[in-house]
């Protein structure tokens, strides 16, 4: 199975969280199921499979899962192309990539996205081409069943070079 298919069934393992969650009573097999058959096209109508309260909750997360995909739009048209003009033959999944810019974003309240593509830019021009890190394991890889986050060091750096310039160094 490709990562990016693993970042999809993420994806409605995540959703189906959620939504078990925020209705207590509906298993999370469930709607885990019912997800699938919808994000795969094999049902268009969820009406004839659920009560409408469990319908509007689905569609609630796949929507705000879909908006947060839209918010991370310059993930595929900023940050990607930088690994992209250094190593045109690096290889990148945007999918994973956005994922993990969720994620990093999410742990990360107070990095925006003008601080992690000025990191990155530094990163890239500290590295030699042909030993970049692939986009999304910048951003987050596990090795040996630790997680690590490159671009978290990257994104200190810039915020304490930052402060440094402004006098304020904290």
């Amino acid at each position: 199975m490709s990562s990016t298919m693993n970042a999809i069934d993420g994806d409605l393992i995540g959703i189906a969280k959620r939504c078990a969650k925020r209705l207590g009573d509906v298993d999370y097999d469930v709607i885990l199921a019912i997800l699938y058959l919808r994000t795969n096209g094999i049902i268009t109508d969820l009406g004839g499979l659920a009560t409408q309260r469990v319908v509007d909750a689905i569609m609630d997360e796949l929507d705000h899962h879909q908006q947060q995909m839209e918010d991370l739009e310059w993930v595929t048209t900023e940050y990607i192309p930088l690994f992209r003009k250094a190593n045109p033959k690096i290889v990148v999944e945007k999918r994973e990539c956005m994922e993990r810019m969720a994620w990093f974003m999410k742990t990360n309240p107070g990095v925006n996205r003008d601080i992690i593509l000025e990191a990155t830019r530094v990163y890239i021009s500290n590295t030699n081409p042909k030993f970049l890190m692939r986009p999304y394991y910048f951003i987050r890889k596990k090795r040996d069943g630790v997680w690590s986050c490159e671009l978290k060091g990257w994104t200190d750096i810039i915020q304490a070079h930052s402060k440094c310039t402004k006098g304020k160094l904290q």
